[in-house]
C-alpha cells in the first residue's frame, strides 16, 4: 500500500513542477532584467513575487488529491481489520466481529472514521506543505541568482538543473510522507482495535529485511503492553516504521461461548448462535465407490444444486460399503461423523455457505484435520468462490501434524501479506495454497 500512496504523490509532485517548468522562460526574463540593476528602487522583487503567485495559481491544489487520501485511508482502514480479523480466527477459531464480548468494550462505529478523517486531514496539510516549500525554494533560489549575482551569464546558467533538484527533493519527500504515513495509520488503528478487544499486550514483529532498523530488530519478538511501549513508540509510530503489533491474546479477557456443536464436524470457521448440533441424515443411496466418475458426478450435482443458494452446511460421504449419506447440518457446520464408522476412508464433499453477502472461503483448520483423522480419500468443498480437493498421500501423521502444518502455512501467509502490505482477502485458500510446501504428501487441487 505504501508503494501504491507513494505513486500517487509522487505523480502529483511531478505535474506540479512540470507546471513550474513551463514558466522557467518568464525566470529567465525577470532574472536578466533585473539582476543586474538592482538598486533601491528595484521593482525585482515585486515582480518575483507576482509570477511566484502565477505559477501557484496554475499548480494543481492538493485538496485535488482528496478522493485519492481517502481511498487510501480506507484500503489501509481494511487491511488493519482483515488482518486482526485473520489473527483472532486461527486463535480463537472464529474472526473479532463475531465474538461475544465479556468484561470488554465494544467498538465504537464512529472511531474509525474519526481516525481516518484526522488521517486524511493531516496528510492533505503534508500536501500542502510541500506545496509551500517548493514555492520557498523556487523565490529563495531566484532571489539569490538576482541579488547574488555580478556576472550576466551566471543569471540563467544551471537554472533548468536547479528546478530539477528541487523536483528530486519533493519526490523524496513526497515518497517519505508516503512510507510514513500508511504505517502510522495501520499502527493507530491497530492500537485501537486491539485495545478495545480487551487486547492490552502485543509482539512487535518487523518486516524481517534489509530496510529494518538496527533499533527495531532488538525489539522483534518482544512482548509490550499498549501502555509501556519501548522508548521508540508503538509499532507504525516512529518515522517511516513498518513494524507492525502482533496481538497477545488473553483467553481470559477474550471470553467466547461457542454453542454446542459449533467445532464437531467440518466447519466453515464461523460460529454463530444457531449452529447447535442438528446435523441429520437426510437419505441414504448405493453407489460404487471405486467409480469415481459416479462420484464426481454425483458431487457435481451436490455443487450446482447446493452452492448458489444455501443457507446451512450440507455433505455427502460415500463410504468404501458403497453407500452415500447425504447430511444436512446447521448454519455454519455439518457433523459428518453421524456416517458412523463408513466415514472411515471415504470419500467427502461439503458445502460453506456465502457470509454477510462475502463468498465462503476454502478449507477450514477442522476440515483438514478430520481428513486425517478418518483417513478420508479425499476432501472437498464447494462454495461460491470454486470447489476444491485437498488429499493426504505421505507418510503417516497424527491430527496434531496437520493442525501444526496448516498453522504453519496460515502464519507464512499473513506474513508474507505483512511484508508486502497486501491483504489476503480468502486466507483459507491462500493458506492450503501454501500447505503443500509445508507438508509433503498434501495434495491440493482447485476443480
Amino acid at each position: 500500500m505504501e508503494r501504491e500512496y507513494s505513486k500517487y504523490l509522487v505523480k502529483f509532485v511531478k505535474e506540479n513542477m512540470k507546471i513550474v517548468e513551463q514558466f522557467i522562460p518568464q525566470m529567465e526574463e525577470l532574472l536578466l532584467i533585473y539582476g543586474l540593476n538592482m538598486d533601491a528602487e528595484s521593482p525585482a522583487l515585486t515582480q518575483l513575487d507576482i509570477l511566484l503567485d502565477r505559477i501557484h495559481m496554475a499548480m494543481k491544489n492538493p485538496s485535488q488529491m482528496l478522493p485519492v487520501i481517502n481511498s487510501m485511508a480506507i484500503k489501509v482502514d481494511r487491511y488493519n481489520r482483515l488482518e486482526l480479523e485473520a489473527i483472532t480466527k486461527s486463535v480463537l477459531g472464529v474472526p473479532l466481529r463475531e465474538i461475544p464480548f465479556d468484561r470488554i468494550m465494544k467498538q465504537d462505529a464512529t472511531a474509525d472514521d474519526t481516525l481516518r478523517e484526522m488521517w486524511v486531514a493531516e496528510n492533505l496539510d503534508y500536501l500542502k506543505n510541500v506545496d509551500e516549500q517548493t514555492m520557498q525554494k523556487i523565490k529563495l533560489m531566484l532571489t539569490g541568482k538576482i541579488t547574488g549575482t555580478v556576472n550576466r551569464r551566471e543569471l540563467t546558467r544551471d537554472l533548468v538543473k536547479e528546478i530539477e533538484d528541487i523536483t528530486g527533493f519533493e519526490k523524496n519527500r513526497a515518497i517519505l510522507i508516503a512510507r510514513d504515513q500508511v504505517g502510522k495509520l495501520n499502527g493507530q488503528l491497530t492500537e485501537y482495535r486491539q485495545r478495545h478487544a480487551g487486547i492490552t499486550q502485543y509482539k512487535w514483529s518487523t518486516s524481517k529485511d534489509s530496510r529494518v532498523r538496527p533499533a527495531h530488530k532488538e525489539l522483534e519478538g518482544k512482548i509490550f503492553d499498549w501502555d509501556n511501549p519501548p522508548p521508540e513508540g508503538n509499532p507504525g509510530m516512529p518515522i517511516r516504521c513498518r513494524c507492525v503489533a502482533i496481538p497477545v491474546i488473553d483467553l481470559d479477557k477474550i471470553v467466547t461461548q461457542p454453542v454446542k456443536g459449533s467445532y464437531k464436524g467440518l466447519s466453515s470457521g464461523k460460529v454463530t448462535s444457531a449452529d447447535e448440533d442438528k446435523t441429520t441424515i437426510v437419505e441414504t443411496m448405493p453407489i460404487d465407490f471405486n467409480d469415481d466418475k459416479a462420484v464426481q458426478a454425483m458431487f457435481k450435482q451436490f455443487t450446482d444444486n447446493v452452492v448458489a443458494n444455501a443457507k446451512k452446511e450440507y455433505a455427502i460421504v460415500v463410504s468404501k460399503s458403497n453407500r452415500s449419506f447425504w447430511l444436512e447440518g446447521g448454519n455454519s457446520t455439518v457433523d459428518i461423523t453421524r456416517a458412523g464408522k463408513e466415514l472411515y476412508g471415504a470419500k467427502v464433499i461439503h458445502n460453506h455457505p456465502d457470509y454477510l453477502g462475502l463468498p465462503a472461503d476454502s478449507f477450514s483448520i477442522d476440515d483438514v484435520e478430520y481428513l486425517i483423522e478418518y483417513n478420508l480419500e479425499y476432501l472437498e468443498v464447494a462454495t461460491n468462490l470454486g470447489r476444491f480437493r485437498v488429499r493426504y498421500v505421505g507418510k503417516p501423521i497424527t491430527v496434531q501434524d496437520m493442525y501444526l502444518a496448516y498453522k504453519e502455512a496460515y502464519n507464512q501467509v499473513m506474513n508474507r501479506c505483512r511484508v508486502s502490505h497486501t491483504v489476503s482477502e480468502y486466507n483459507q485458500l491462500d493458506t492450503m495454497r501454501q500447505l503443500p510446501k509445508v507438508l509433503e504428501g498434501v495434495i491440493f487441487e482447485e476443480l
